[in-house]
């Protein structure tokens, strides 16, 4: 129940992070300063791996854990290279490269959580196939005789004639030289 809680909660904020993404992108391409381009496809990136990595968490697939960690990486490059454009103070640099360090950090631990969450519901999948995919039972077969049985009476039949045990014979009525010993009932 809390796996199911925590990949819709992982989802929702993803999808948020990825509408703000899009709307990013969509700003950068109307503008035309220098490296505009590059910070609308990194947008672009990250609004489409957080929007699939939203989905494969809901769906519990396996290629959810490797959309966030692209979302990750995408996110922290985003934040690192963004000091080389802009000009700004080290403390806001330092500060930066924290964040971006923290976002991957971040992004990993939702991937572990997606590779997990993928893998208890690919087990738990194949338990029910197993359960409902039983082998079916051997056939009982009324006449069926036993190895040692089936041995002796190979043997008996391979023996020559004169070394056979006599064995009482039970009387056949389809046989017309024992019909007429068979008892008659009235």
């Amino acid at each position: 129940m809390l796996r199911s809680i925590g990949a819709y909660l992982f989802a929702a904020a993803l999808l948020l992070l990825g509408n703000s993404a899009f709307r990013q992108a969509l700003s950068e391409f109307r503008q035309t300063e220098p490296g505009s381009l590059l910070f609308g496809t990194l947008q672009l990136v990250i609004g489409t791996s957080a929007v699939v990595a939203a989905i494969g968490l809901v769906k519990r697939a396996r290629w959810a854990a490797w959309s966030t960690a692209i979302w990750g990486v995408a996110t922290a490059a985003l934040l690192g290279v963004q000091p080389l454009f802009e000009p700004m103070e080290s403390d806001a640099q330092w500060s930066i490269w924290l964040a971006a360090a923290a976002i991957g950090v971040a992004a990993a631990g939702v991937s572990w959580f997606a590779h997990r969450l993928a893998r208890h519901a690919a087990a738990s999948r194949a338990s029910i196939d197993s359960a409902h995919a039983q082998p079916p039972a051997p056939a009982q077969l009324p006449d069926a005789q036993l190895p040692a049985e089936l041995i002796a009476a190979h043997v008996i039949a391979q023996a020559p004639r004169e070394h056979v045990p006599r064995v009482a014979s039970t009387p056949r009525h389809d046989d017309p030289s024992q019909a007429s010993r068979a008892p008659l009932s009235e």
